[in-house]
């Protein structure tokens, strides 16, 4: 399989796996490998999330919600952090 053909396929993956969130999963993990320092591996995720946020375009999907759905709006949790 051709690296590209593999961005292709781990994109798919993810966004058949966690639907608009795929995108958030893509850069945990490019988060985790950069933390290593996997220069190699930082930069296939790069494309992952590339090729994540071209299909969610291509096929109308909300990949990156631009503001906060109203029946996802936090709530005052009461309390604060600070001392």
């Amino acid at each position: 399989m051709s690296a590209g053909a593999d961005v292709s396929a781990t994109a798919v993956a993810l966004l058949r796996q966690y639907g608009d969130d795929a995108e958030v999963i893509a850069v945990m993990r490019a988060a985790e490998v950069a933390a290593m320092g996997d220069a190699e591996a930082l930069a296939y995720w790069d494309q992952v999330i590339q090729r994540i946020a071209d299909l969610a375009d291509l096929f109308g999907l909300e990949a990156r919600p631009t503001e906060t759905p109203p029946d996802r709006e936090e709530e005052d949790p009461g309390y604060t952090l600070d001392s």
